[in-house]
């Protein structure tokens, strides 16, 4: 029943993009998996060579090596490789095939891409009632996406000549399976929020009261950084590059001289006719006198209030905010910027930062110069603290990034809260790999 339930489910989703998918086929000539072809249901499926390990992979749209996808099918065939065509269709589709898998033992899943790819495969994963561990294969899908979650399990932040050998699929076999928080962002009305506010504990979860809801794995941003997100993938796709060969052919510079124009508050050349002072630009706290230019050119202290439940049911506690504040991160993991690590202290340590202890680190920026410090490697963020759950108000249209994907919130209040695990793959330590053929057959056994 379950088997024919998801035959009918991949079916629909299948004709349900006419434009998308033909018969299989994706209108741009790249072969897509067929879910609704009778493998899709079959309990054996192709294994990692040298071992017992059977594997689905799935593809971000808009990879800059779509070669990969070719490589993979011809390794595993055709119906165990998934291209994710678009945003709906992708977390609906990888749901269906995971779901049609859900009686293979053993079974790990392998996603190609970047932060966005990774947290839809995660989300379908959840839907599905699928507990398959995740790896990850770090691979860009356009301008500006974040290999977070790929850094902090052990995968690195770019995709080498050697992840694009068959034989660097049996790491997967080798990688350690654990788990990565889910975190969920609830969006309240503005009557849901003062009902939270009044009295959250009545209603159990503010889920119940939301009027949009979201998961993030890695991160939560709010102003400066999410602004910075917002306009390099802007302009990367004001520039109207064949998405294949946009890591080529994209000028960086200007796309981020533009977003920096814009995050900083250059004083503009009206500003500067009114007799501003150059410092007045609000790179180091202070507010300009002039014309200011974008969202995150202003202070979020005024605009933000943040509460925080330090533990699981204790009581809100307001989260005081430096008053020059510039940008607010929540992290679950400790990667963030090309790397950058949002939280001092490390796992080991006391109050160290975990991806699977079910608390959120809060970091903030406390001006843009800060901020530039830490892109650079030579600054770390305002410490602010540690949460099992948070509540963010805000009282103006603000930008928000939940893991790479951006966007222009209005006022509203979010309330961030745990909501379960979700299986990953940890890349292997060096020591396992040089045990060899053996080594990797006893790990695949177990």
């Amino acid at each position: 029943m379950a088997d024919s339930a998801a035959h009918t489910l991949a079916h629909a989703h299948a004709h349900a993009l006419d434009g998308f998918l033909v018969n299989g086929t994706s209108t741009d000539g790249v072969q897509t998996v067929d879910l609704t072809s009778p493998r899709s249901n079959q309990e054996t499926l192709s294994t990692i060579d040298g071992t017992s390990v059977p594997l689905t992979c799935f593809i971000g749209r808009g990879c800059d090596d779509r070669t990969m996808l070719h490589r993979l099918q011809a390794w595993l065939g055709d119906d165990q490789v998934c291209d994710l065509r678009c945003d709906e269709l992708g977390r609906s589709a990888a749901a269906a095939v995971l779901k049609s898998y859900a009686r293979v033992p053993g079974l790990r899943a392998l996603v190609c891409g970047d932060d966005v790819h990774c947290s839809r495969v995660l989300d379908a994963a959840m839907q599905a009632h699928s507990s398959t561990p995740v790896g990850i294969l770090p691979m860009r899908g356009r301008v500006g996406s974040s290999m977070d979650l790929s850094r902090a399990l052990g995968w690195g932040g770019r995709t080498t000549a050697e992840m694009k050998s068959r034989n660097f699929l049996r790491r997967y076999a080798l990688a350690r399976s654990t788990t990565i928080d889910r975190w969920s962002v609830d969006f309240l009305s503005e009557a849901s929020a003062r009902l939270a506010r009044d009295s959250l504990e009545s209603f159990g979860s503010a889920s119940k009261l939301c009027s949009e809801s979201a998961h993030f794995y890695a991160h939560l941003s709010i102003g400066i950084d999410a602004a910075f997100q917002h306009e390099v993938h802007a302009r990367a796709q004001a520039a109207e590059v064949p998405r294949q060969k946009c890591l080529d052919r994209v000028d960086r510079v200007p796309a981020a001289a533009y977003a920096l124009e814009k995050v900083l508050d250059i004083c503009q050349p009206p500003c500067r006719a009114a007799g501003a002072a150059c410092a007045s630009t609000g790179l180091c706290g202070c507010e300009c006198a002039g014309q200011r230019v974008g969202l995150a050119a202003t202070h979020l202290a005024p605009l933000l209030r943040i509460d925080v439940r330090k533990t699981k049911g204790s009581a809100w506690e307001p989260l005081l905010l430096p008053p020059a504040i510039k940008g607010v991160l929540l992290s679950n993991v400790p990667s963030h910027a090309g790397g950058r690590k949002p939280w001092r202290k490390t796992a080991g340590e006391a109050g160290g930062q975990q991806d699977n202890d079910a608390v959120i680190e809060v970091v903030g920026w406390a001006h843009a110069c800060h901020w530039i410090g830490y892109a650079a490697g030579a600054a770390t963020p305002l410490q602010l603290c540690q949460a099992a759950e948070v509540r963010i108000q805000s009282l103006a249209a603000l930008h928000v990034a939940i893991d790479g994907q951006t966007r222009e919130q209005p006022p509203m209040t979010m309330v961030v809260s745990h909501a379960g695990r979700a299986g990953a793959l940890r890349a292997p330590e060096p020591a396992l790999l040089e045990r060899g053929e053996g080594g990797m057959a006893a790990a695949a056994a177990s």
